[in-house]
């Protein structure tokens, strides 16, 4: 504040705390003359008297008066006035309620997320990064949701390295697979989702002689991306199939639309959004979070999990889990509106 605005601003506030001290000074100086007894006007019969205010408050009036006068002599409020107590803001520790990243990162020399994981300060910096630049696609938990993958399991399209997650955040990815419906007729298509369901060993209740078919199609035509589809490339992105995560829905129906309609994965670069700091940070936290759900992960049986025993645990329920139960409901809806419909026909008047 320049030496101008500096004498505005004590002059206004003087000037206005003189104002409020006189202004109460001469109503309580007249506050004598005032006589209860007389009627100063009436309105739908009710009187209003001339009753003088209570001395209480006039007290309350000097009492808060007197308590700013003394905080403006002891503390800045008058213009650049810094106060008898030489208060300073920046050494209030609600003006400053954390220490920086870089103060946090200070005297570490392993800046490996694994070294990171064990730092709270940092992992709780790279959680509030991550609940303002991440969780409206991965969700809060980091556990993501339909589309958009699970950051906390072992399971990582790209690689789950250190250099991996980092040039995911700071760079972004890309992901792009093309729509098949203009070179492979509906029944390819269809033969295609039955060989992949088969990876999963999936009862589909269709001939065997569908899913080699099928096999042969994908060999031809899916191949050389995907190999015999049990195979990952964390170098191009490339999914296990075989396995039973589904990001995009892992019922026929669904993967029959990705063959069809293709996709188109983007997540944005954050690097120029985000310092080299942040980026640690929330890798960190990433880190963290897959470091405790594989320990409450392993506490658990196996095969109960993987039975999905544990639903009523949101923190460990894997997202394969989660789309057979939703792909369950909606089968279960589609028959209660078919019942629906069924009752409303047969109950109408002939």
């Amino acid at each position: 504040m320049n030496h101008f605005w500096s004498v505005w601003a004590a002059v206004g506030t003087i000037v206005f705390f003189v104002l409020m001290v006189l202004i109460v000074v001469k109503y309580w100086r007249s506050n004598h003359k005032a006589d209860k007894d007389r009627v100063l006007d009436t309105f739908d019969g009710i009187d209003e008297n001339d009753g003088p205010p209570p001395k209480l408050l006039f007290v309350s009036y000097f009492i808060a008066f007197a308590i700013s006068f003394g905080y403006l002599i002891l503390y800045p409020g008058v213009g650049s006035w810094k106060g008898l107590m030489g208060y300073d803001q920046a050494n209030d520790k609600l003006s400053s309620p954390t220490t920086t990243l870089e103060q946090e990162f200070t005297g570490l020399t392993d800046d490996s997320l694994l070294a990171l994981a064990a730092e709270p300060a940092i992992v709780n910096s790279g959680r509030i990064l991550f609940q303002t630049h991440c969780a409206a696609c991965h969700r809060d938990n980091a556990q993501g949701a339909k589309h958009f993958p699970n950051l906390i399991d072992n399971e990582w399209l790209y690689g789950g390295s250190d250099e991996a997650i980092i040039h995911s955040i700071e760079l972004g990815r890309n992901g792009a697979m093309p729509g098949w419906v203009d070179v492979l007729r509906p029944d390819e298509i269809s033969k295609i989702s039955y060989y992949l369901a088969s990876l999963n060993q999936r009862h589909t209740d269709v001939p065997e002689i569908k899913v080699q078919l099928g096999k042969e199609l994908f060999i031809k035509n899916c191949a050389s991306c995907h190999g015999d589809g049990s195979v990952p490339n964390i170098e191009t992105g490339v999914p296990d199939l075989a396995d039973n995560i589904w990001l995009h829905g892992g019922s026929i129906e669904e993967i029959q639309h990705t063959i069809r309609a293709g996709l188109n994965n983007v997540m944005p670069a954050f690097g120029q959004q985000l310092t080299k700091d942040e980026i640690l940070a929330i890798g960190a936290y990433i880190t963290k979070a897959r470091i405790d759900n594989n320990s409450r992960l392993a506490r658990l049986d196996a095969a109960s999990v993987e039975r999905g025993e544990y639903l009523a645990m949101p923190a460990i329920v894997s997202l394969a889990t989660v789309q057979r139960v939703e792909n369950h409901l909606r089968a279960v809806y589609r028959l209660s509106l078919l019942l629906a419909l069924f009752i409303l026909r047969i109950s109408r008047p002939m």
